[in-house]
């Protein structure tokens, strides 16, 4: 066939056509796409709209909670009821042994008196260690060289001596006994030579009591104490070292038969008189003992200190004062 004019009319005649109805074709291909999403869309809106109008309704809200709380406690009843189901089944099971029915056989048919169920105490003898340590009835100046060789307890080890107690050459009348040398007594070997020494002379003097003629000693003889940098820091003595001190300190008041013990702190007076001892409520009072006449329990100068401001530290002196006054009366 000849190509001419009339052949090119044709052919774009026709490239025209498919082209319209490709693009005819696209068109109605985007719209079904468009009007998808858009129900989608719709739809994606329409459940997000219906589960926040139920939020938001209280009544559902409401019954939502309700069935929580119904299920929770539901569970709660499943699980109890399934351990004493199993509790029973244990206890069947040894209920039913063997071994629990022959020691039921073999317990008497009645049983013995109240008098046969009661066992024997360990009566309580004197402290064996207290025999070794020093002869009976000895002396004051007999008890200082024995005890400066004590390793009763591990205090020893990381003290520089023994602080033994001291005072009027004659037998005095008051004993005043603190818990434990501090830094400055381990090195002097004395008691009551460091702060609390120098406050307890002041409170001595102000109540009328002349140092020189009272004897002052300590429940534990060997300085505790911690590192901290280069100061050695009082460290409390425990029960164990208070007891390996303690026939020490009785050695001390059988030697002196003091008229009076003064116990300065807790930690003497639970010493002596009980672990159950609260000076705060028995503070400056006269109590009954087997050890003296007359036992008084009151603070420990070092407590007046540590004191935070100065106005309670002098109201503390004060108080401090006022007990020692009444001892004055028996010295």
């Amino acid at each position: 066939m000849p190509f001419g004019p009339a052949s090119a009319n044709v052919i774009l005649s026709g490239e025209s056509a498919a082209f319209a109805s490709s693009r005819s074709c696209g068109t109605a291909d985007s719209k079904s796409k468009d009007l998808s999403v858009a129900n989608y869309d719709s739809a994606e809106k329409g459940c997000w709209s219906a589960e926040a109008r139920h939020v938001e309704d209280p009544v559902w809200v409401s019954r939502s909670r309700a069935r929580t709380r119904c299920l929770h406690h539901y569970a709660k009843y499943i699980v109890s009821l399934f351990l004493r189901l199993l509790k029973f089944s244990l206890c069947h099971s040894l209920l039913s042994s063997g071994l629990f029915l022959h020691r039921l056989h073999q317990l008497p048919d009645s049983l013995p008196p109240d008098s046969a169920l009661r066992f024997p105490m360990a009566k309580r003898t004197a402290a064996q260690p207290a025999l070794a340590l020093f002869p009976p009835n000895a002396s004051i100046e007999e008890l200082q060289k024995e005890a400066a060789h004590c390793k009763a307890c591990d205090l020893w080890k990381n003290a520089t001596q023994t602080v033994f107690g001291e005072g009027a050459s004659a037998k005095p009348k008051v004993i005043f006994v603190g818990e434990q040398p501090g830094d400055q007594e381990d090195i002097e070997g004395k008691p009551f030579v460091g702060p609390a020494g120098k406050l307890l002379d002041s409170a001595l003097v102000e109540a009328g009591i002349d140092r020189k003629k009272v004897y002052v000693t300590n429940a534990v003889k060997h300085f505790k104490w911690e590192p901290r940098g280069k100061r050695r820091i009082h460290k409390k003595p425990n029960a164990i070292e208070i007891a390996a001190c303690r026939p020490w300190l009785d050695a001390e008041i059988a030697a002196i038969r003091p008229n009076v013990i003064v116990c300065l702190g807790a930690t003497a007076a639970q010493s002596l008189l009980g672990r159950d001892f609260r000076v705060t409520l028995h503070r400056g009072e006269f109590l009954k003992s087997d050890l003296a006449p007359h036992v008084m329990a009151t603070v420990h100068p070092s407590s007046i200190l540590r004191a935070p401001d100065d106005a309670t530290r002098h109201e503390e002196m004060k108080r401090f004062i006022a007990d020692l006054k009444k001892v004055a009366h028996h010295v």
